[in-house]
């Protein structure tokens, strides 16, 4: 299950380091180089990042990386491919090759698997197949997009834990749910709208455990910063193509301060990010006292 995992992870933060972008019909995608002997595929995933779709699949091989990235090469220039860049990374000896065929884009990554005990290392390929029409933008300046796999709200709770004295806004999905001997974080998304978040800690956080000690707009906050700091003119921003308009969300936000005998708590509240017809967004900070 650990290697299972790790794999994914793998792939995941491999994808994500290209900016991965796919965009066309999907039959271009469906170009598979023929496989090196002893090289069997692992697992194969559509995805959709930056706003496009693509492709990506994993394979193990029993052949080294020297002896891979001269058969990929030679198969891929055999396919009518043209070879851009060959990059080798002295941090994990990994080696990512890149082709181009027209418009159709095959990055291909080398990496060794990890050890396991009385087994012989194999090696792993990472393939990734996606679109590049000539009147679009580079990947490097390509935006990521709330529609992006990896950018979507989760459905469910993330595992993590909650916390003890502080309660969950109404329908909640966890975000966010960690800690430490001192300080824990919590996220939470919630259809309440901000004020009704705003109010619902107001009611449930007063009386034994805690008191209201401050509650800030955070406009206010983000004003004077502005102000003392950086141009007037300034504009929050995300580098992201969709979701509401960050200098909004910010001004209204709002930030709640309790004290109470097992600590303190900010809790900052502010629209759902990606949509606020969606709800708003919680964040809890606590520390023990």
């Amino acid at each position: 299950m650990k290697d299972s995992l790790r794999e994914l992870l793998i792939i995941g933060v491999f994808l994500l380091s290209f900016g991965i972008l796919a965009y066309a019909q999907d039959y271009d995608l469906d170009f598979e180089p023929a496989l090196p002997v002893d090289t069997q595929k692992i697992n194969s995933q559509e995805l959709r990042l930056v706003g496009r779709d693509m492709q990506a699949a994993t394979y193990a091989s029993q052949k080294d990386r020297y002896a891979l990235t001269d058969y990929y090469n030679t198969v891929m220039q055999k396919e009518g491919f043209k070879k851009l860049s060959d990059q080798f990374d002295e941090r994990d000896s990994s080696r990512t090759l890149k082709y181009q065929k027209d418009e159709l884009m095959v990055v291909i990554r080398i990496f060794l698997a990890p050890k396991e005990k009385d087994k012989a290392q194999e090696t792993r390929i990472g393939m990734l197949k996606y679109l590049q029409p000539k009147d679009r933008p580079p990947l490097e300046k390509s935006r990521i997009s709330f529609k992006d796999t990896n950018m979507q709200l989760p459905k469910q709770d993330i595992p993590g834990e909650d916390p003890q004295f502080i309660p969950r806004p109404p329908q909640s999905i966890r975000l966010v749910g960690r800690g430490t001997a001192g300080v824990s974080t919590y996220s939470y998304t919630t259809p309440l709208s901000v004020q009704g978040a705003v109010d619902f800690y107001k009611m449930h956080m007063s009386g034994t455990y805690w008191q209201i000690q401050g509650e800030t707009p955070t406009k206010y906050a983000a004003g004077l910063y502005k102000d003392n700091i950086l141009k007037k003119d300034f504009k929050y921003m995300l580098p992201i193509d969709d979701g509401e308009d960050l200098d909004a969300v910010i001004n209204d936000s709002y930030s709640l301060y309790f004290q109470g005998k097992y600590g303190s708590a900010n809790i900052i509240i502010y629209p759902n990010l990606v949509d606020r017809k969606l709800g708003s967004i919680v964040f809890i900070n606590f520390t023990k006292a």
